[in-house]
């Protein structure tokens, strides 16, 4: 990701080092333009083809405009340029930030549904190598079917959350009774545990 950083400013420099030449070169462009149209007008004038009250304030005005034109430009372009730049790298910032918030998502999801398949195979390792007595291999067989619960409940919970991402869920709002919610939910916390 620090590549792409690097790339745009790269970029940018390249295109503000252009933006300047090019700016520079339109400047000198104007610039030699006027001094041959003052050089012909003092030939003409020189000449006789000119009276010598010619009024230079017409090529002296326009170069003027041009010479302002070609800077106004350039700002105009520089300040768009700075500006998409300045988006484009607030974009990558919050793409970098979306990725390092997936990747710890997946760290975090991976681990969880570790822990109940390693308890489980734990709990299935004990019971097929010792010799147990049957209230213990009750508790075991009843603490590998709350991992596997556990472990079903966050499949769940994932499947949903990708339904909800994609905007394939739709939420159904339902009056509860609040009493009974409480009590199902104390029954569930009581149940594991």
């Amino acid at each position: 990701m620090k590549s792409a950083r690097i790339l745009v400013y790269v970029i940018i420099a390249y295109v503000i080092a252009f933006l300047v030449w090019w700016s520079v070169l339109l400047l000198r462009t104007e610039q030699r333009s006027y001094d041959l149209q003052q050089e012909l007008i003092e030939l003409q004038i020189k000449e006789g083809l000119l009276a010598e009250d010619t009024n230079l304030k017409s090529i002296d005005s326009a170069f003027i405009r041009n010479k302002r034109m070609i800077l106004m430009e350039g700002a105009v372009f520089l300040v768009l340029l700075l500006g998409g730049a300045f988006y484009i790298l607030r974009l990558h910032q919050r793409q970098e930030r979306f990725v390092e918030l997936k990747r710890n998502f997946l760290l975090g999801t991976t681990h969880e549904l570790r822990s109940p398949i390693a308890a489980v195979k734990l709990n299935l390792q004990t019971l097929i190598k010792k010799e147990i007595s049957a209230p213990n291999k009750d508790l075991l067989l009843n603490n590998s079917v709350s991992e596997i619960n556990r472990l079903n409940n966050l499949i769940d919970n994932i499947l949903l959350a990708s339904k909800i991402d994609a905007k394939e869920y739709s939420f159904q709002l339902e009056a509860v009774p609040l009493s009974n919610l409480v009590a199902k939910t104390l029954q569930e916390a009581r149940a594991t545990g």
